[in-house]
């Protein structure tokens, strides 16, 4: 089962305190405006278990062509005021 490798997120979720996930996740076929997965695909797995945990995905610009690859999951939406996405520096 896909869902399998997200496991340990979950036990991370069980507080009673804002909880927040972030990373470069790699998930191209995540649609995160309309909580869809482009494609059938390992992504889904981790949009089911957004959901499922009540996280909410707060970055709102794609941070890699039109895909949003870094993520910041949230349970708590209300506690992010705002999230920039800055150019790589070399």
């Amino acid at each position: 089962m896909a869902y399998a490798k997200y496991e340990c997120l979950e036990t991370i979720t069980k507080v009673h305190w804002p909880c927040y996930i972030a990373g470069d996740f790699n998930t191209p076929d995540i649609d995160w405006d309309n909580l869809c997965c482009l494609r059938d695909s390992g992504d889904k797995c981790l949009m089911d278990f957004a959901q499922a945990n009540g996280f909410s995905q707060v970055l709102a610009k794609p941070t890699r062509l039109n895909n949003k690859l870094d993520i910041v999951l949230v349970n708590e939406p209300l506690t992010v005021h705002s999230v920039d996405v800055e150019p790589l520096s070399r």
